[in-house]
């Protein structure tokens, strides 16, 4: 969200410094190069943030995925010994299994 933040701010940045330049108001490179600077500083910040976040996401992720590999076997062997057992009978009172049943 960050990044996107930082986007935003060098995108309203470059139109303002753009279009002040352009309505004539100042025809002063410096006022442009502020603008301009101003949005690169919000691009910075966006980064900045944004960065850390997704090594953040990316380290946590990959933690993730190893405790699933090295807990994958017995979570299996736990479920296929599960549905190996031997089914339950069905209660007689069961409305469904009352009626199929003599």
């Amino acid at each position: 969200m960050a990044l996107y933040l930082g986007l935003l701010g060098t995108i309203f940045g470059i139109m303002k410094a753009f279009g002040q330049f352009a309505a004539g108001e100042h025809q002063d490179v410096e006022l442009l190069g502020r603008g301009i600077s101003e949005a690169l500083v919000t691009t910075a910040w966006g980064l900045s943030i944004a960065i850390p976040c997704l090594v953040f996401v990316h380290v946590f992720r990959h933690r993730l995925i190893t405790l699933e590999r090295a807990t994958f076997p017995e979570v299996a062997l736990s479920i296929h010994r599960h549905l190996a057992a031997a089914p339950e009978e069905p209660r007689r009172t069961d409305p469904v299994v009352a009626a199929v049943q003599p």
